[in-house]
């Protein structure tokens, strides 16, 4: 089968003046044959489609290019200035969504089309000002704005008796008068302390405010919350949150990304197929980011089930946060399993904490020979967030002799550099996420949270991202 990797990372920062629409938008993809090799410097035919309301949706706009790729793979072009086929690119209502790209390539450079993909156009609206605003319902009770910012407010009947008892001429000034907030009283200011209003009552709403003037002078706006209409503006917090989701989700080698933090997340996969809940679990506990997954019995029932071809028997990466809150039992099978435990349930893979010399297990079976790298020893921080991935390459992690790897932390703490053998089979058998085995066991001894899956022997992992 033919692939192609498409990576589109937009992030649509928009100011909307005047209601007008982009008449084109850049588009980036690399492009790959058969051999998952790199189609260089040749021409490829391609289709795009803007489909409206979802991947399935209405096609408002086609039309057909011919880019040439570089020596990397890559193609570029704009759309909006290729061949039209149907549609008007320049007529779309984007505020009518959502949006979705869609690509038909043809890498003969034809209109064969033999490759498709579609993603969603996701659009950050950054507004110079809201279209709409909440009115200011309160009555705003000020006084006379121009009277307050002269010096006659301040006039006191003192002040007044001191101006009326001035001398016309001396050769000495007025200690009096001069120390007195009446010595810099001008003409104008007598005639705005005269104009003075008794009392002023006006109500103003935002809009009101920005038709009078909407430069804010460099003045950074505060304590704002996060937008929830197409035209609302945007905190720079919630902007970074969606470049990182964004940057995730654009990420082809991502297969499984669950947060574990409730049922609704459980059955609602970020990335890839949706979890199933077996057995007895709680979400009470917070780990790193959010809340994970607790089970509440030790008999191996429990947990969080998946696909097993979520993880390739080739090469990949499973990474996950942890919170201990007792260490396993010894004598007791004492064995808190991330991914599936001991005993029947391991056909596919195993990644547990278990208390036979304090270790920590990575197993690869694959319905086939048992290969494993363990720590021993392994005596984490209690109710404290960890960090523990398992990888894996068959043919050697990194261009090394390494076949298997932990890490904890984001450190490699145990490998094996001796066998990779294990079997070849993931279509059958578990794969299940927070599974414990402890005859001992009960509720709140450890949770699992925001679990990824990667299809490549991944090494580097940050710590401080979701």
């Amino acid at each position: 089968m033919k692939k192609v990797f498409t990576f589109l990372i937009a992030v649509l920062l928009t100011a909307i003046v005047f209601a007008q629409s982009p008449e084109k938008m850049s588009y980036q993809a690399v492009i790959r044959n058969s051999n998952n090799q790199l189609a260089t410097n040749q021409t490829v035919g391609m289709q795009i489609s803007i489909l409206q309301g979802s991947p399935d949706g209405t096609a408002v706009y086609v039309e057909i290019q011919e880019p040439v790729s570089n020596a990397n793979g890559l193609v570029s072009l704009e759309i909006g200035s290729g061949t039209v086929v149907s549609g008007n690119f320049s007529s779309i209502d984007w505020a009518n969504g959502p949006y979705f790209i869609k690509t038909e390539t043809d890498l003969k450079g034809g209109t064969n089309y033999t490759i498709t993909g579609t993603s969603q156009l996701l659009s950050v609206p950054y507004a110079l000002h809201a279209k709409t605003a909440e009115t200011i319902t309160s009555p705003v009770t000020e006084t006379d704005p121009v009277f307050d910012a002269s010096v006659a407010s301040g006039i006191t009947a003192t002040d007044v008796s001191n101006w009326n008892n001035k001398l016309d001429s001396y050769t000495e000034t007025d200690p009096v008068f001069d120390a007195s907030v009446a010595s810099g009283i001008t003409a104008t200011d007598i005639t705005n302390w005269n104009n003075k209003l008794g009392s002023y009552t006006e109500t103003q709403n935002l809009s009101e405010v920005l038709t009078l003037g909407n430069d804010a002078n460099g003045i950074q706006i505060k304590n704002i919350t996060d937008p929830t209409d197409n035209q609302d503006a945007a905190t720079k917090a919630y902007v970074d949150f969606l470049i990182s989701q964004i940057e995730t989700l654009g990420n082809s080698n991502l297969i499984l990304w669950n947060k574990l933090g409730s049922i609704d997340e459980v059955e609602h996969s970020v990335v890839g197929p949706n979890g199933t809940i077996v057995g007895s679990v709680n979400f009470n506990n917070t780990v790193k980011f959010s809340k994970g997954i607790t089970p509440n019995t030790g008999d191996a029932g429990s947990g969080v089930n998946f696909p097993t071809t979520v993880v390739d028997p080739e090469r990949g990466c499973v990474e996950m946060w942890v919170k201990f809150y007792y260490a396993p039992v010894a004598y007791s099978y004492g064995v808190y399993g991330f991914i599936n435990v001991h005993h029947w349930t391991h056909n596919v893979m195993l990644f547990s904490w278990h208390n036979d010399r304090s270790l920590l297990q990575f197993s690869l079976q694959f319905n086939g020979t048992d290969r494993h790298a363990e720590l021993t020893g392994f005596n984490p921080a209690l109710d404290t967030p960890i960090h523990i991935a398992c990888v894996w390459d068959r043919t050697g992690i990194d261009e090394t002799s390494e076949y298997m790897r932990i890490y904890v932390n984001g450190g490699k703490v145990a490998v094996n550099d001796t066998n990779n053998d294990w079997g070849t089979n993931n279509t059958s058998g578990s794969f299940r996420v927070a599974a414990p085995w402890d005859e001992d066991f009960s509720t709140d001894r450890y949770t699992v949270d925001d679990i990824k899956i990667w299809n490549y022997a991944k090494t580097t992992f940050d710590l401080n991202k979701e």
